[in-house]
């Protein structure tokens, strides 16, 4: 079979092609699919196998990524270079079924896939694989390519965001003040916690949308334009002893 990856021989003349660290991993696909270029230079994690699913290239930053070197056409290794490899729900997932085995026998793309990677020492790195079958000039399939795309770092910043959230949710409804959140530009109601429904006696539903004003804060809409701009200026307000009117409510046919 013809290895269409060459990581040993320098790029000649006859291999023009430039990849940056800016190229996206579809335009890295593409090239890897239309030339002969060694695996070393693509900017990313990095490898491709034959139709038997035997690894016959890989470069360093794939070995960084699975925390190994697995060793070219070895049975041992086949489809799959992770130690362990998990879906992004955190099931084991086999060799045979990874994205590169699939794309293999179903002779198609798999992009974006999300996947863990669990190394030798027990770490893990999360990663989207971008697996794609590779042609001779004949067009016939001779194998496929995979290239990842560590996104640990983001899927960890978004679990801290989504526990911030969390956090703040729980502060903001257990909160013993009445507290409303205001849109910046209209300055309607766009969020208000349970104290502050309680405190007015009425339903979310009856609040959002609503300027203050209309729920009974302020006594008209110059008031609460005024009390806005202040808002505005100083980028909060606090009242300790703010007398609450009650609400004129729309009546019903």
């Amino acid at each position: 079979m013809t290895n269409l990856f060459d990581t040993r021989s320098p790029r000649t003349a006859a291999e023009p092609v430039r990849l940056r660290r800016s190229c996206s991993t579809h335009g890295v696909v593409t090239v890897l699919r239309m030339t002969r270029i060694p695996l070393e230079l693509i900017p990313l994690p990095a490898y491709t196998r034959d139709l038997n699913g035997l690894i016959t290239g890989l470069n360093q930053k794939a070995a960084d990524t699975w925390g190994r070197s697995p060793a070219l056409n070895d049975p041992k290794e086949r489809y799959c270079g992770s130690f362990k490899l998990l879906a992004a729900d955190g099931s084991r997932v086999p060799a045979d079924r990874c994205w590169m085995a699939l794309a293999l026998g179903e002779k198609r793309s798999f992009n974006k896939r999300e996947i863990i990677v669990e190394r030798p020492d027990g770490s893990r790195r999360v990663a989207l694989a971008f697996v794609s079958p590779l042609f001779d000039t004949d067009g016939v399939m001779v194998g496929a390519a995979n290239v990842l795309v560590d996104v640990t770092d983001r899927k960890r910043a978004e679990g801290q965001l989504a526990a911030s959230e969390v956090r703040y949710r729980r502060l903001f409804q257990t909160a013993k003040d009445g507290i409303r959140v205001l849109e910046g530009s209209s300055g309607k109601i766009i969020e208000a916690n349970a104290f502050m429904w309680g405190l007015l006696g009425q339903e979310p539903e009856q609040l959002l949308g609503k300027e203050l004003h209309e729920i009974g804060l302020f006594e008209d809409s110059a008031a609460n334009k005024e009390v806005f701009l202040d808002l505005q200026r100083k980028g909060y307000l606090r009242y300790d002893n703010l007398p609450v009117q009650e609400p004129t409510l729309p009546t019903g046919p």
